[in-house]
């Protein structure tokens, strides 16, 4: 038979890690960060029920009253991935080409940053 352990054990609300039920002040920095991490986790998904909700993932709900209901209704296109777009759309340059491309959102705000691209 073994002798219980001094610490206390988890099932007499000590302990398991061997350190006497104390912690160690990295443990409760580590801690007390997840716990921080989690309230500002609640607290931002408690804010998006104030977030306007897109209708579909293609057509963002900041754009739902200027998009093209359908890519048949587009009048222009999106130079790189051919979405239809809105009268209001974005531009890029490409600097190699030197030549003003159209672009939907989703091109603009990934291409960007590229070199070739302004």
């Amino acid at each position: 038979m073994s002798e219980p352990s001094s610490n206390g054990g988890p099932e007499n609300g000590g302990s398991s890690t061997g350190d006497g039920g104390n912690g160690s002040s990295a443990g409760k920095q580590a801690l007390k960060g997840r716990i921080d991490a989690r309230r500002r986790s609640d607290l931002v998904s408690g804010l998006r029920r104030f977030a306007d909700r897109p209708t579909s993932p293609s057509r963002p709900a900041s754009k739902l009253g200027t998009a093209p209901a359908s890519s048949a209704d587009a009048d222009e296109w999106c130079e790189l991935c051919g979405a239809g777009l809105p009268s209001d759309h974005r531009h890029l340059i490409h600097l190699d080409e030197r030549r003003l491309l159209c672009a939907c959102e989703t091109c603009w705000s990934v291409r960007s940053g590229e070199a070739a691209f302004r």
